[in-house]
């Protein structure tokens, strides 16, 4: 853990310079424990006045809850570091899953620091990703969802992604750094936890370090999504400006000319959810059938809620 050490000392030394500080989002399991630690080994003690815990009691475990409040304030204490405790009470739940439930909470206590400029750590690691990987894929994603987790969420920091789980324990277990367990991980209600707890260990038995390369893989797709990305702005730009080849347009996979024809709507001021694909098939329909018959004359297609027109003019389509 020693260069994670340093990594995080660089980076909380840019955080504190750039923003007023940082709330490390802690259950008190080893993960979060385990980057409250980190965080607070990597800096001075004179800078521990910028880090504060952050812990969301939802009920739904009352003697294991009461123990993590108790096992938090005296860590905290100890640390030198703030903590605040939100209580939920799962009887003004509304009508929707605990999962999503909880993470509406999460986001909205998080929403709070970061209209701070307060950086919000979590401690999602190696596991964590290849799990939402899985989930993503097996749920059907496109492929911008096959990146996976981000370091780097605007303000929402996620510093332990290239940590292994085990690895992250062991040291907690070296360094004799006590944490809280929380007994529903065991459980398979879940969909999340039966890819933890069986799906994962399978795959590693029987490929050693799968979950490397199946994070590997959503680091891969991240940096070609990049690419797509920069180059889709390029061809956005010259459709809302002078225009772009018709050909170049036209050349390019359906979903890219959805991306791009969806970019151009919201750019002219287009609202709510994206376009059709009635819509969409309809345009793309439009774009290549003129653009194979080769004619000369102009043709216009509305966009919904006339923000703007889709105009052909020989071999030029552009967004006026």
């Amino acid at each position: 853990m020693n260069h994670l050490r340093h990594v995080l000392a660089a980076t909380l030394e840019d955080i504190f310079q750039q923003y007023k500080g940082v709330v490390v989002s802690c259950s008190g399991g080893a993960d979060s424990i385990g980057l409250l630690h980190l965080i607070c080994q990597s800096i001075p003690s004179e800078k521990l006045s910028q880090i504060q815990v952050l812990h969301i009691n939802y009920g739904l475990r009352p003697k294991e809850n009461v123990e993590e409040e108790i096992f938090l304030s005296k860590l905290c204490q100890s640390l030198g570091v703030y903590l605040t405790i939100k209580n939920c009470n799962q009887l003004e739940r509304p009508q929707i899953g605990v999962q999503q439930w909880a993470r509406q909470i999460r986001r909205q206590a998080w929403q709070k620091y970061l209209d701070q400029g307060i950086v919000v750590a979590v401690a999602h690691h190696m596991d964590d990703f290849a799990e939402n990987l899985i989930l993503r894929m097996s749920r059907g994603t496109s492929p911008a969802g096959w990146c996976g987790l981000n370091v780097w969420d605007a303000l929402i920091w996620r510093p332990l992604l290239g940590v292994r789980k085990d690895d992250l324990v062991n040291w907690l277990e070296e360094e004799r750094l006590s944490f809280c367990f929380d007994s529903s991980n065991a459980q398979d209600k879940y969909a999340r936890n039966q890819i933890r707890n069986h799906v994962l260990p399978v795959l590693e038995r029987i490929y050693p370090g799968a979950v490397e390369r199946i994070c590997r893989l959503g680091e891969d797709v991240r940096e070609r999504e990049r690419y797509f990305k920069r180059a889709q702005e390029s061809m956005l730009h010259r459709m809302m400006g002078a225009g772009l080849l018709l050909k170049d347009l036209c050349e390019l996979p359906q979903w890219q000319i959805f991306n791009l024809l969806t970019e151009a709507f919201y750019a002219k001021g287009g609202r709510g959810q994206a376009l059709s694909r009635a819509f969409l098939v309809q345009a793309e329909g439009c774009l290549q059938m003129y653009f194979n018959s080769g004619s000369g004359e102009s043709k216009f297609m509305d966009f919904p809620q006339r923000v703007g027109k889709i105009c052909l003019s020989k071999e030029i389509i552009r967004i006026v």
